[in-house]
C-alpha cells in the first residue's frame, strides 16, 4: 500500500536495518515523515489517553511533548551518570503500574550519548518480558558512533519482546529537511498482528505517506552513500 510507502524504498529500509539473522521485510517497514513523525504514530497508536508511557530521564525532550499531546501520561525512569547513562533498571520497574503500555528506549542516547552494550539492552528486553510490555526504540543514531563503541540494533535481540524501532535519514545522511523517517518492527511472534499494525496503517492514512520524491531516491540513498 503506497500510504505505508513504496515498495522498493521499503525494502531497502527493511535490508539496512536487517542484523544479526534478523530478517526484515518490505511488510515489517512504515515510512513516516521523518523520526519525530515515526515516534509520534508510535505512541498514538499503542496507548490511548490516560495510559501512560515510559520515558528515559535525561530523554529527548520530544518524548514529553507526544505524551502530552496525546494526553498520555508520561512517567520516567533514571539513567546513571556514572554507569555512562546506563538505564536504572530498578527506576524503570518501579515505574510501571497498569495502565502501562510501553517503554521507550532511546539508544544512542539524545541527549548523554550513551551506546548501550547488548547485555544490557537485553536486561532491559527481559524486564519489558517480564511485564510484557512493548519497547519503543528510537535509533535514529544508528551506527552514529565513536571508534571503540559497538552499536547494536535492539530489535535482533528480542525473543518474545515485540519492538517498534524508529529511524530516518536526518542524522546519518545529514538531511533533517527530507523528512523521511521509518519504523520498523521486529516482532517474531506477530504479537503487533492484531492491533498494532492496522493501527499504524490507519494512522499512516492521516498524511498518505511522506515525500514521494526522496522515497524514490532511497534505495540508492541508502545503498551508494558512502560511508565517510
Amino acid at each position: 500500500m503506497l500510504i505505508l510507502g513504496m515498495e522498493e524504498a521499503r525494502s531497502a529500509v527493511a535490508k539496512l536495518w536487517s542484523r544479526d539473522g534478523f530478517v526484515l521485510d518490505s511488510k515489517d517497514i512504515i515510512l513516516t515523515s521523518g523520526c519525530s513523525h515515526a515516534l509520534e504514530m508510535c505512541f498514538n497508536c499503542i496507548a490511548d489517553p490516560n495510559d501512560n508511557i515510559l520515558l528515559p530521564q535525561p530523554g529527548f525532550s520530544l518524548y514529553l511533548t507526544l505524551c502530552l499531546s496525546l494526553n498520555i501520561e508520561p512517567r520516567f525512569y533514571r539513567l546513571i551518570p556514572e554507569k555512562n547513562w546506563e538505564v536504572d533498571l530498578k527506576s524503570m520497574e518501579a515505574a510501571i503500574n497498569k495502565k502501562t503500555k510501553a517503554i521507550v528506549v532511546n539508544n544512542p542516547s539524545n541527549p548523554c550519548g550513551a551506546v548501550y552494550s547488548a547485555e544490557h539492552l537485553q536486561k532491559i528486553i527481559d524486564l519489558c518480558e517480564k511485564y510484557r510490555l512493548p519497547i519503543i526504540v528510537d535509533e535514529i543514531y544508528a551506527d552514529m558512533v565513536f571508534p571503540g563503541n559497538k552499536f547494536c540494533f535492539m530489535g535482533p535481540l528480542s525473543k518474545n519482546v515485540p519492538i517498534l524501532s524508529c529511524g530516518g535519514l536526518a542524522k546519518r545522511y545529514i538531511c533533517p529537511g527530507w523528512r523521511v523517517g521509518w519504523i520498523a518492527m521486529y516482532d517474531r511472534n506477530d504479537s503487533f498482528k492484531k492491533f498494532i499494525r492496522p493501527g499504524l496503517l490507519d494512522l499512516s492514512s492521516c498524511i498518505l505517506g511522506p515525500n514521494s520524491v526522496i522515497q524514490a531516491a532511497l534505495p540508492n540513498i541508502l545503498a551508494n552513500t558512502p560511508e565517510t
